[in-house]
């Protein structure tokens, strides 16, 4: 049977052991989604369906007794959304950094688009855009400046530069945007330009954590649609 990669959204659930009550407090907007490019394919067989996201006995301990990832495995493939959920410190946030070579592990491996986040961070870092309720903007540059900007990161000419900023203005509708001061910029428009920061490389891997917080229903919506129309 032929599906739609989009179709294939799986959700996992974070288990938290009760001896710290704290963290059974449920957290509702924490959605991460990891979404791999399709590479020119918009339909795929289920068994070629590469996996671009493999997480193995992942563990995160920042003392004896205090463990925020616990042994925890999965894996994503290619052209699927992938949900974790769970309640507060379950470890969500952690293992986001973890894959995003931000937080080193202290067992167990994880690759992304097939490079091992602990010996090569580096290439994990050119596979990847991740976007987080978090992120600021410099409120002194356009939206134009900070997206050529994030695209000197990565090597990009002028006129690939351009012309991804084009593509990405026309999706997320910020054409206003673009000669406008960040300082000036409501919440979801700030928001436009951090997503768009987050892919102007093309990323073959899109990580959104709390991507949509403070963001009213128009904007979280845009966000969403736009992660789920996200593809080569």
């Amino acid at each position: 049977m032929r599906v739609s990669p989009f179709d294939r959204v799986r959700p996992l659930s974070l288990r938290v052991k009760p001896s710290n009550p704290e963290k059974l407090r449920l957290e509702h907007n924490t959605i991460w989604y990891v979404l791999s490019k399709l590479q020119k394919l918009l339909i795929l067989e289920p068994r070629t369906m590469v996996t671009m996201i493999e997480v193995k006995n992942l563990s995160k301990r920042y003392s004896p007794k205090v463990i925020a990832v616990d042994d925890l495995s999965f894996h994503a493939k290619a052209g699927e959304i992938y949900g974790l959920l769970g309640p507060n410190g379950a470890g969500k946030t952690t293992t986001l950094r973890m894959l995003a070579t931000l937080l080193e592990p202290t067992g167990g491996s994880a690759t992304v688009a097939g490079f091992d986040t602990k010996r090569q961070p580096e290439e994990v870092r050119r596979t990847i855009g991740v976007v987080n309720g978090g992120m600021g903007l410099y409120d002194r540059l356009t939206g134009q400046e900070i997206l050529e900007y994030f695209a000197s990161f990565y090597n990009m000419g002028k006129l690939d530069t351009n012309k991804r900023i084009k593509e990405l203005s026309d999706a997320l509708e910020m054409n206003e945007l673009l000669n406008r001061r960040a300082g000036e910029y409501s919440t979801g428009m700030k928001q436009k330009i951090v997503i768009a920061r987050a892919v102007i490389h093309n990323p073959t891997v899109l990580i959104l954590d709390e991507a949509t917080n403070g963001l009213d229903v128009v904007a979280r919506r845009a966000v969403l649609e736009f992660a789920r129309n996200y593809k080569s």
